[in-house]
């Protein structure tokens, strides 16, 4: 979600939310952090070529 300048947070959370639901995501299916952290702890994680 990207919130505009005069949006609140929980307000755009409710709307991933409401997103979420409508697309059949499920709470176990969520990460509890951004992708593009996952894919940075990933590349760290990884050995160095």
């Amino acid at each position: 979600m990207v919130l505009g300048q005069d949006d609140d947070e929980a307000g755009g959370e409710q709307e991933a939310h409401d997103m979420f639901a409508r697309l059949g995501v499920g709470e176990a299916d969520l990460v509890p952090l951004a992708y593009v952290d996952l894919l940075n702890s990933a590349q760290e994680a990884s050995p160095a070529r």
